[in-house]
């Protein structure tokens, strides 16, 4: 922790989360810490690089498409979701509607198994995505490659919600409507 606090003061990213690519590293014992923060720190610039081509980067920041993949990556480990995902996120920030994302929130409580406690969800804090418009102001976990990906070039789609379901999949719809049937079909106990 102290390794990646020293290389965001170094670099002033102004954040850890989301700066750092997730991935196999290969750890020796002469090996610090701060040596494996800068070796992802370096990854992920390489990574971004690979994505400048994306037509987002002229309306987002390197920084806030980070945060966008990192959102991406705590949402789904399932690489073939990853740009749905993304194409729901960047539909809901360019009509200027919440996120809805609940990881944002279980980030902020720092508790990512027991439910969500209902003042949180209600709370107006910088992490509350389903109360507040907009990012939150830091990334919320280390993207890897395929969530850096989508989050830069997002799948095309009309898809503006998104939920998991008991069937452990996640089901997407247009509308507010198509979400609701999807919430009694999937979300509810047979």
């Amino acid at each position: 922790m102290q390794a990646t606090e020293n290389l965001v003061s170094a670099y002033q990213l102004g954040f850890g989360e989301g700066w750092l690519l997730s991935g196999s590293y290969t750890v020796t014992r002469g090996r610090s810490a701060e040596m494996l923060a800068l070796a992802m720190y370096e990854a992920m610039l390489a990574e971004v690089r690979q994505h400048l081509s994306s037509p987002l980067v002229e309306e987002y920041s390197i920084e806030q498409l980070l945060i966008i993949a990192s959102m991406i990556q705590a949402e789904t480990q399932n690489v073939g979701e990853m740009r749905l995902i993304s194409s729901v996120i960047h539909n809901r920030l360019a009509n200027g509607e919440p996120l809805g994302i609940d990881a944002t929130t279980r980030y902020e409580l720092d508790d990512w198994v027991n439910p969500i406690p209902t003042s949180a969800l209600e709370s107006k804090t910088p992490y509350n995505t389903r109360r507040r418009v907009g990012l939150p102001p830091t990334g919320i976990c280390s993207p890897s490659k395929e969530a850096v990906h989508a989050a830069f070039f997002p799948q095309q789609s009309e898809y503006f919600y998104y939920l998991h379901g008991l069937d452990k999949q996640i089901h997407f719809a247009r509308t507010y409507e198509e979400h609701k049937e999807n919430i009694k079909a999937f979300r509810q106990a047979p």
